[in-house]
């Protein structure tokens, strides 16, 4: 199976490694090296790209493309970084097909939320997704996933700032 079926076979099952454990301290200052937007190598190689600004003092807002090889749009997601109430960072966020239906529910439960793991000065960890802005200026975004068959895949994405 390609990356590309894998991934959405993969996606509906949701991301592996979410945590529910209390975050390490962190302020929304802590992310700044993440603003920005970012475009390179997703999945089978084809463009994606991720978008993060402040939204005011209290988020950060951020969406995410991934186009197929074809050059069409594969997906979107919408995203916000939000404290979590008790002093540490959660990330938020939901997947659109290209046209813009939903793939949760309207419920604002239903979005996929990945609490702060770990905090470096680089790197970033929510749930099972890592973040990582290497010294050559790549943001490697690692996202560990769950293929139709059970097995535990890694997708990994490499993104320079615009």
């Amino acid at each position: 199976m390609n990356s590309l079926k894998l991934f959405v076979a993969a996606t509906a099952l949701g991301v592996v490694g979410s945590p529910a454990i209390a975050g390490p301290p962190a302020e929304l200052a802590d992310l700044s090296w993440l603003e920005g937007q970012w475009v390179g190598d997703g999945i089978a190689g084809a463009e994606a790209g991720e978008t993060w600004i402040a939204a005011g003092t209290a988020q950060l807002g951020g969406h995410f493309y991934q186009l197929a090889p074809n050059g069409d749009v594969m997906f979107y997601e919408l995203m916000t970084i939000v404290p979590d109430g008790e002093g540490s960072l959660a990330l938020v966020l939901k997947h659109f097909n290209a046209d813009l239906s939903g793939w949760e529910s309207k419920s604002a439960t239903d979005a996929e939320r990945f609490p702060l793991v770990a905090l470096g000065d680089r790197k970033v960890t929510f749930g099972g997704l890592i973040y990582e802005l290497g010294n050559d200026g790549v943001l490697h975004i690692s996202v560990p996933i769950e293929d139709d068959a059970g097995e535990a895949q890694t997708l990994t994405f490499e993104l320079l700032r615009q």
